[in-house]
């Protein structure tokens, strides 16, 4: 599990001639996305055993819950975004900070097709369902969240 913490300064990444991961991923986005491989590799990860079984609004309610406490403790999830059985996305993003709203919570999320700003992913407690922005690779609306990369298991 990644953990947001701050470090020494001579601990920190530097990359040369960047200002930080935004800049580098515009700057070099078909290398990044060279190096993790073709689309076809996200469907046979060992963390995606999960889209097959179906996804509870029980089971979305204690993902959100369990992504803001971790974010709270500066941990830095990993979460897929699924519309499976409809393949309409099938995506990973990494979330760095949530607000408890009104309704739910909204996650700040790094999304490697974004390098330009955040991404938003909100959770609606009354309809127990988390919903993404429209983008690039994705038309918008409702999907479900799995929580991978918690331990060398899952």
């Amino acid at each position: 599990m990644c953990i947001r913490d701050s470090c020494r300064t001579e601990e920190q990444i530097v990359i040369p001639g960047f200002a930080g991961l935004r800049e580098f991923s515009r700057a070099q986005e078909r290398l990044l996305k060279t190096e993790c491989g073709g689309a076809w590799r996200s469907y046979f990860l060992r963390s995606h055993w999960r889209m097959i079984l179906p996804f509870s609004r029980a089971h979305q309610t204690r993902t959100a819950g369990t992504l803001a406490a971790a974010l709270k403790q500066n941990h830095l999830p990993i979460v897929h975004l699924v519309k499976f059985p409809a393949l309409t996305i099938n995506h990973c993003i990494v979330l760095f900070g949530v607000t408890e709203t009104g309704h739910g919570w909204e996650f700040e999320s790094y999304d490697p097709n974004n390098s330009e700003s955040p991404e938003r992913l909100t959770f609606d407690r009354a309809s127990q369902t988390f919903f993404l922005s429209a983008n690039d690779c994705w038309p918008g609306g409702e999907l479900n969240v799995s929580h991978i990369c918690r331990s060398w298991f899952f």
